[in-house]
């Protein structure tokens, strides 16, 4: 299915406007809400972990036979923890800003409706679109570490790479090639900056997402 002909449902998903129009909201909401699901998720394995411990099992098991405590085995390569927190961190702030230089602000070489064309989408498709994005960034989480699905945390995370892929990677570039086009010596850097800005945020979030898609299917492929 085409994103043209997807926009109809796209549509239906985005958020209110004050969403893309203000960059504080733009900014802080996705930090907010990633973090927020992040400390509670973390929380309900900690006590799972706790209560595996207590009960002397290494790996105990829910009602029906699966690890209580997830990724008991995973692949050599993979981050450390605390990296986790500052890359998503980042991500959500680059990609924030992006959304509202291209969805919201009205600022840039193209408006949002003429982004949105570039792509074969309405403006409301193209923030469904990140939207879109957002609901599964959000969702993969708890299904992957609360729900202990890692299967079901595989196919959340390969729909947000392709939303990434076929979607907001081509619309933020389209974005950026108006916007380097413009540019000129005189040019301070802020404004270049932004120009290159949402091509760089997309880029960026499409490679870590295909790297966690990569240790998520490693994880769940060893821990079957």
């Amino acid at each position: 299915m085409s994103l043209s002909s997807a926009d109809s449902v796209l549509r239906q998903l985005a958020l209110p406007s004050f969403f893309y129009d203000s960059l504080p909201v733009s900014l802080l909401v996705p930090v907010c809400v990633g973090g927020l699901i992040g400390w509670s998720t973390r929380s309900q394995v900690r006590a799972k972990y706790t209560a595996a411990a207590g009960a002397g099992a290494v790996r105990a098991k829910t009602f029906d036979g699966r690890p209580i405590v997830p990724y008991a085995r995973g692949p050599a390569i993979r981050p450390p923890r605390w990296a986790f927190g500052p890359v998503w961190t980042a991500i959500y702030l680059s990609t924030g800003y992006a959304a509202w230089l291209t969805l919201g602000s009205e600022v840039g070489p193209l408006t949002s409706a003429e982004a949105a064309r570039s792509v074969g989408l309405s403006r409301e498709g193209a923030r469904g679109l990140y939207a879109l994005s957002l609901a599964l960034n959000f969702a993969w989480m708890p299904i992957n570490f609360g729900l202990d699905r890692a299967g079901a945390a595989v196919i959340d995370i390969a729909g947000l790479l392709a939303t990434l892929s076929l979607g907001l990677l081509p619309l933020w570039s389209a974005w950026t090639r108006a916007a380097v086009a413009q540019l000129t010596p005189s040019s301070g850097p802020v404004t270049t900056i932004s120009a290159y800005l949402p091509q760089v945020a997309a880029t960026a979030y499409l490679g870590w997402t295909a790297f966690a898609t990569y240790l998520n299917t490693s994880f769940w492929y060893l821990n079957r």
